[in-house]
C-alpha cells in the first residue's frame, strides 16, 4: 500500500501539472513585475518630461506688452500682457529673412478683430519701428495699419478702459478744413483706390454712396466735439482718415483721428496661435 502511494506521487510530479502550475506561477510573477517596472518607467519618463518644461520656462525671459485695442471702446481689454520675450525667438518678414534688429521696434498685442480684413486677428504681434514720429506721416505713405494712443477725452469717457491704445487702417492724411469742405471728392477717391477694392467686397460693407453721404457725415459730427466755434486746436487739426471693422454691428464704416494720436506704423504682424 505504501508503495502504491508513493509511486502515484512520483507521477503526480513527473506529471504536466506541476510544470504548468510553475509556468502560471512565472507568468504571473512576470506580469506584477512588469507592471512595476513599466509603471517605474512611466512615473520617471513623466519627471523627465515636466523638468524639462519647468527648465524651458525658466530659460525663456518674459516680458510685458501694450495691447491695443482692434475694436471700438472694448472695456474687457487690459492694459498690458506678459508673455515670452520676443527676443528669446526667431521672426522672419515677408520674404522669409529673419528680423535682427528686434530692439528696434515696439511691440503690441492685438485685443479684438476689428482688423481682421487688414489680416490681423485677436492675439497678434504686431511690430512698429522705435523712432517713429507723427510728423513723418503723410498720404505717401497710406494706406497702412497704425496704432494710435486712445485721447485723454475718449478716456474720461470711459473710466473702465485700461487699454492706452488701438489699431486702425489708415487710407488718408489732410486737415479738418480740407475734409470738411471736401470730403466728397476725397472719399471717392479712397474708395475707388485699388488698395480699397478687396475692402469693398468683404462682409460688412454697405456701399460706397453709404460710406460717404451717411457713415462719414456722422464722424465728422462726432469729431466736432474736439472744437470751439468751429476751430480746433493745433493737436486736433490734421487727421487721418481710417476704416475699422465694427464686428458686433456687422458694418464696415470710416473714422476720424488726430495725426498728432498716431504712436507707430505697423511693419510687421504675426498671428499666435490658430484663427478660426
Amino acid at each position: 500500500m505504501m508503495n502504491e502511494i508513493v509511486l502515484k506521487m512520483l507521477n503526480f510530479f513527473n506529471g504536466p501539472i506541476i510544470p504548468a502550475i510553475i509556468s502560471l506561477a512565472g507568468i504571473v510573477s512576470f506580469f506584477f513585475i512588469y507592471r512595476k517596472e513599466n509603471k517605474d518607467v512611466n512615473e520617471e519618463r513623466k519627471r523627465v518630461q515636466q523638468n524639462l518644461i519647468n527648465k524651458a520656462t525658466i530659460a525663456l525671459p518674459r516680458r510685458t506688452y501694450d495691447v491695443a485695442c482692434a475694436g471700438s471702446r472694448d472695456v474687457s481689454a487690459c492694459e498690458k500682457i506678459e508673455t515670452i520675450d520676443v527676443r528669446a525667438c526667431n521672426f522672419l518678414d515677408r520674404d522669409n529673412n529673419p528680423i535682427e534688429n528686434i530692439d528696434c521696434y515696439n511691440f503690441f498685442i492685438v485685443h479684438g478683430n476689428s482688423m481682421q480684413y487688414a489680416g490681423v486677428y485677436n492675439g497678434d504681434l504686431l511690430f512698429t519701428p522705435i523712432d517713429f514720429e507723427y510728423q513723418q506721416l503723410s498720404s505717401d505713405n497710406l494706406p497702412k495699419i497704425l496704432i494710435l494712443k486712445y485721447r485723454k477725452s475718449e478716456e474720461e469717457e470711459l473710466i473702465a478702459l485700461k487699454a492706452k491704445y488701438k489699431v486702425r487702417r489708415a487710407w488718408h492724411k489732410c486737415t479738418i478744413e480740407e475734409i470738411t469742405e471736401h470730403y466728397t471728392i476725397i472719399l471717392e477717391k479712397i474708395v475707388n483706390s485699388d488698395p480699397f477694392l478687396k475692402l469693398k467686397k468683404e462682409n460688412g460693407y454697405q456701399s460706397d454712396e453709404w460710406m460717404i453721404n451717411t457713415d462719414f457725415p456722422n464722424r465728422l459730427q462726432e469729431y466736432a466735439k474736439y472744437s470751439s466755434n468751429g476751430e480746433y486746436p493745433k493737436e486736433f487739426k490734421d487727421i487721418i482718415i481710417s476704416t475699422t471693422y465694427d464686428v458686433s454691428q456687422n458694418e464696415i464704416h470710416f473714422s476720424i483721428h488726430p495725426v498728432s494720436s498716431v504712436v507707430g506704423i505697423v511693419e510687421h504682424s504675426f498671428t499666435i496661435g490658430n484663427k478660426q
